[in-house]
C-alpha cells in the first residue's frame, strides 16, 4: 500500500456485488470511464456492477498483476460481456475460469446462482490462452472440495464466441466443437422471414429445452423462420442431444438468446441426402408425437416431460451427428452428457 499508485496491486481477490440498483447518473459514469460498459464498435457493454469491478480490479493491479473473482457466470455466456472480454483479451495473456451450476444443489449454500470464479493475469499484451472447465453441478452429497477436487481445465481459446467462453473441460469435448465449427453454415445461414416458422422457448426447461414447430403455448415462446425447404430437418436437429449440448457449453444453462441460436452451426444440408433427410424428419415426428402425447396441460401452458422420450432424442442423434462428422463414440459421449441429471427428479 505504500507504493507509489500508479505501480499497481500485484492481486486483486475478491466477491464483488452484481445486479446492484445503480442510478441513471451512475450508469452514466460507468460508461464513461470503464470500457466494460462502453457500447461501441459492434461490441456490447454492461452496467451491471460485477462487469464495473472486474473493469476497475484490472485498472489497479500493476502489469503481470493477478484478479480472481468469484462473479455470476454471465462472464461466460453474454452479448453485454463482450466489450469487457476485448479488454481483456488485447491485455491478458492467461484468462481462467471454472462454472458452476445452482442445480441440484448451489455451490455456495448462500447464493442461489449460477456462478464463475474468473481469473486472470495483467501481462499488457495479447491473450494467448484461455482456460475453461465444464459446468460443474453439485449433488446434495458433495463438498466444495468434491467439486474443487475434481476441476479438469482445457485450452479453450479457439472456441470462443461473441461474449462466450466455452465450458469444456476435456478434448473428447473440444473435438467434438471443433468438428461442429468446422462448418461455415449456421442457424441464421438458414433464416427467412417470409419461411416456416419453429418456436423455441428462452427459458425453462431445466435439463431440457422444448424445440417445436408447433407453439408450445408458454409466454416464452420465440418464433424464428427459416427456409420452407429446411425447416423440419432444423427443428430435429435442434431437438437432439448435440443442440442440449451446445447450450450446456454457450449459454447461461437456463436461458436460449437469439444470439446463441442464430451461431448455433449446422451441417451442409444442401448435401444431405434425400433419403438421409426423410429418415430425420421421420424421427422427429415419431419424437414430436411422443413428447405431445406426454405434456401435462396447465392452466395457460403445457409442461413438456421430455426426458419421458430420451430414447427417441438420442435415435436422432444417430442420424444428425454424422452430418457432421462426428464418430460413433463422440456421439455415445454426447448422448450420456449430463445423463444423471438430465434424468433424475431432482
Amino acid at each position: 500500500f505504500n507504493r507509489p499508485s500508479k505501480q499497481g496491486f500485484d492481486i486483486v481477490i475478491g466477491n464483488p456485488p452484481y445486479g446492484a440498483k445503480t442510478s441513471n447518473t451512475d450508469k452514466e459514469n460507468y460508461k464513461r470511464y470503464y470500457e466494460a460498459s462502453q457500447t461501441a464498435r459492434g461490441l456490447k457493454g454492461s452496467t451491471d456492477t460485477f462487469a464495473v469491478f472486474v473493469n476497475l480490479g484490472y485498472n489497479i493491479l500493476c502489469k503481470n498483476g493477478n484478479l480472481a473473482f468469484i462473479i455470476p457466470m454471465a462472464i461466460t455466456s453474454s452479448d453485454a460481456m463482450m466489450a469487457l472480454h476485448n479488454l481483456l483479451e488485447n491485455n491478458c495473456e492467461t484468462i481462467k475460469v471454472s462454472s458452476y451450476s445452482n442445480r441440484p444443489k448451489q455451490i455456495f449454500d448462500a447464493a442461489c446462482i449460477r456462478t464463475s470464479v474468473f481469473f486472470f493475469t495483467k501481462t499488457l499484451t495479447a491473450n494467448r490462452h484461455i482456460y475453461t472447465t465444464k459446468l460443474q453441478r453439485r449433488r446434495y452429497t458433495d463438498s466444495i472440495k468434491d467439486i474443487i477436487d475434481k476441476l479438469q481445465f482445457i485450452d479453450s481459446k479457439e472456441l470462443k464466441l461473441p461474449g462466450r467462453y466455452a465450458k469444456i473441460s476435456n478434448d473428447s469435448e473440444k473435438k467434438i466443437l471443433q468438428k461442429c465449427f468446422s462448418s461455415n453454415k449456421n442457424i441464421k445461414s438458414f433464416t427467412d422471414v417470409k419461411g416456416v416458422p419453429f418456436y423455441y422457448r428462452v427459458s425453462g426447461g431445466r435439463y431440457f429445452n422444448v424445440v417445436s414447430d408447433i407453439p408450445t403455448g408458454s409466454t416464452q415462446d420465440k418464433t424464428y423462420c427459416v427456409i420452407s425447404d429446411y425447416s423440419k430437418i432444423i427443428v430435429a436437429i435442434l431437438s437432439t442431444n448435440l443442440f442440449w449440448f451446445y447450450q450446456q457449453v454457450y449459454t447461461d444453462g437456463l436461458h436460449i438468446k437469439l444470439t446463441e441460436l442464430e451461431m448455433f452451426p449446422l451441417p451442409d444440408l444442401e448435401k444431405v441426402s434425400r433419403e438421409t433427410i426423410s429418415q430425420i424428419n421421420n424421427k422427429y415426428f415419431k419424437y414430436k408425437t411422443d413428447i405431445e402425447k406426454n405434456k401435462i396441460n396447465r392452466d395457460f401452458y403445457f409442461e413438456y416431460k421430455i426426458r419421458k422420450s430420451k430414447k427417441l432424442i438420442d435415435e436422432l442423434d444417430d442420424l444428425v451427428c454424422p452430418l457432421y462428422g462426428l464418430t460413433k463414440a463422440e456421439v455415445a459421449y454426447i448422448k450420456n452428457y449430463e445423463l444423471e441429471f438430465r434424468l433424475d427428479d431432482e
